[in-house]
């Protein structure tokens, strides 16, 4: 039986149906809808491109006073001589779009060489991947390892509006800032370390984990002078960042028993590991994390701030089974903490 190939001539060149590429061109949508171009005219890609790099374009067009050097390679982010930290999730994601870009620039071949049920097999590898990224989206992104450097930049989330995500940072006066105005909002470019100190969630020289909130971009960006640091003004740009405060990393508030602390938050990832005493009112030495999944502010393995209260001990404490957790009853103990949630948490600026 002889296989009929429909082969259409578009502009002078044979498109093929699968994924509209014919003699080097890519032309329109293939046969059975959902194909995905081939990401090149060519089986190689653009010039000056690295193997396996995530194909993307950072926008650094602002002024000619910029030093910041910026590119997206492999698995890692460079920025100022320096590779930043990816999470495990962030990998994932940068490899199945390389693979995917492989896919489809093998499919291209098979179309130019009229193989055409080769290309229809490439391409349902591409639409499963694209299914199981869909599924991918809704993970939660895993806590950093100790230590790690992250990056200080919030571009490579840009168009994630409304999403918060939490990096460690630490604060420093020398990166560039645009914008701050009255809600901490800022070009998704500036220096996330530099923001924090301007919007005064962090100090120069520390490091802890910043919350922050991409939006969209806005018409205008007011520059200002907060605690030491001044930001740039700038018309409209792409993206933006919100600085909604920063935490110290901590599950135990032991050592801070009998100090005069108003409420503060804490950065820890929900768990059923840990132990608990009480019910509402916790032992001082009791699991952060666990009280927060026992009190319903955290999931197990969702990583947040919760707001901790420091109060004097207790005569007893309450046990009790919520949300997967049992926590133990205990007789009279020195110290205690109660938890909440957390709301946008900037100190008094000045």
């Amino acid at each position: 039986m002889v296989r009929l190939m429909s082969w259409v001539l578009v502009a002078g060149l044979l498109a093929c149906p699968v994924c509209g590429a014919g003699e080097g061109a890519l032309i329109g949508e293939g046969l059975g809808g959902g194909a995905v171009a081939a990401p090149y005219a060519t089986d190689a890609p653009p010039s000056g491109s690295a193997p396996g790099a995530v194909a993307r374009e950072v926008e650094l067009s602002k002024s000619t006073e910029r030093a910041d050097s910026i590119s997206l390679q492999g698995l890692t982010f460079e920025a100022e001589g320096t590779v930043y930290y990816r999470s495990p999730l962030q990998n994932a994601k940068a490899q199945r779009i390389a693979l995917i870009q492989s896919l489809q620039t093998l499919q291209d071949a098979y179309c130019r060489n009229a193989q055409l049920d080769e290309a229809v097999a490439v391409r349902d590898m591409i639409r499963q991947l694209d299914a199981q990224a869909a599924a991918a989206s809704s993970l939660p992104e895993p806590t950093p390892s100790l230590g790690a450097v992250e990056s200080p930049y919030a571009y490579d989330l840009r168009g994630l509006n409304g999403q918060t995500f939490y990096r460690r940072v630490t604060g420093t006066a020398d990166g560039t800032v645009w914008g701050g105005g009255e809600e901490n909002v800022y070009t998704d470019d500036s220096n996330l370390g530099t923001a924090a100190v301007h919007a005064g969630a962090l100090k120069v020289g520390e490091t802890a984990m910043l919350r922050f909130t991409i939006l969209p971009g806005q018409n205008s960006y007011i520059g200002s002078t907060r605690n030491d640091v001044t930001t740039r003004p700038y018309q409209t740009y792409g993206g933006s960042v919100r600085i909604d405060g920063a935490a110290p990393e901590i599950d135990s508030v032991y050592n801070l028993r009998g100090q005069d602390k108003p409420p503060f938050p804490v950065y820890v990832v929900g768990n059923l590991s840990g132990t608990v005493y009480g019910t509402g009112s916790y032992t001082d030495d009791s699991s952060i994390g666990t009280a927060a999944v026992h009190a319903g502010l955290l999931k197990p393995g969702e990583a947040g701030f919760v707001v901790v209260t420091l109060e004097g001990g207790k005569a007893a404490y309450v046990a009790s089974t919520q949300n997967g957790v049992t926590s133990y009853p205990y007789g009279t103990w020195g110290g205690g903490f109660q938890l909440s949630a957390f709301h946008t948490f900037i100190p008094e600026r000045r």
